[in-house]
């Protein structure tokens, strides 16, 4: 049985992580948040793995950069959360077909579990 990012595939993870920041960009509490990062584009592509392996089941466990990145990760609060879950979901329905939506949606439903209150 193939695993879930494969039958999402790649280029679709791509377009959702893409879709979320061009959307969180312009969203009035992401984008000051995000501004404080100095690589975005190392953050993207980190998140593109971290959604792969997620979808797959498996474990995602690096090390943390030495950059602004884990700045970032540490300071989601539950109303960043909201709108993070909120622009991921819309870029999930966006690029994800049916079905293979609603299985990441419902893992998405899954980490927001884990944000702090």
């Amino acid at each position: 049985m193939d695993k879930l990012a494969n039958l999402i595939g790649l280029d679709n993870i791509v377009a959702v992580v893409d879709d979320f920041f061009r959307a969180a960009a312009q969203h009035p509490l992401l984008a000051p948040w995000l501004a404080r990062a100095a690589d975005l584009e190392r953050y993207r592509q980190r998140l593109v793995a971290f959604w792969y392996a997620a979808l797959d089941g498996e474990s995602y466990r690096l090390a943390r950069p030495t950059s602004q990145l884990p700045a970032l990760i540490d300071d989601i609060d539950r109303h960043h959360w909201h709108s993070i879950e909120t622009l991921l979901h819309h870029a999930i329905d966006r690029h994800v077909p049916g079905d293979l939506a609603r299985h990441w949606h419902r893992r998405l439903d899954q980490l927001g579990e884990t944000v702090p209150a």
